[in-house]
């Protein structure tokens, strides 16, 4: 009776969507923003350095371990 005041009808659902990759936000530093580990805001050169030596402090260490004391993770 009122059939023509409705709506149109809905086309079909789309079965494969295509989404498009995200351009930001995909590498490490954003992977750890807001955490302990966010070092984003160390950007002049005195951090820069601190950062070389933690990094080098870090890779000594895990080498002692892993390679020297090896029996260290096991006892």
């Amino acid at each position: 009776m009122f059939f023509f005041l409705l709506g149109e009808g809905q086309d079909e659902p789309n079965m494969d969507p295509i989404l498009e990759k995200p351009k930001v936000g995909r590498n490490a530093a954003d992977f750890f923003r807001g955490t302990a580990l966010d070092f984003s805001a160390w950007s002049f050169l005195g951090m820069r350095i601190l950062k070389i030596f933690a990094a080098a402090f870090v890779s000594i260490v895990l080498t002692m371990i892993l390679f020297v004391k090896p029996g260290i993770l096991v006892n």
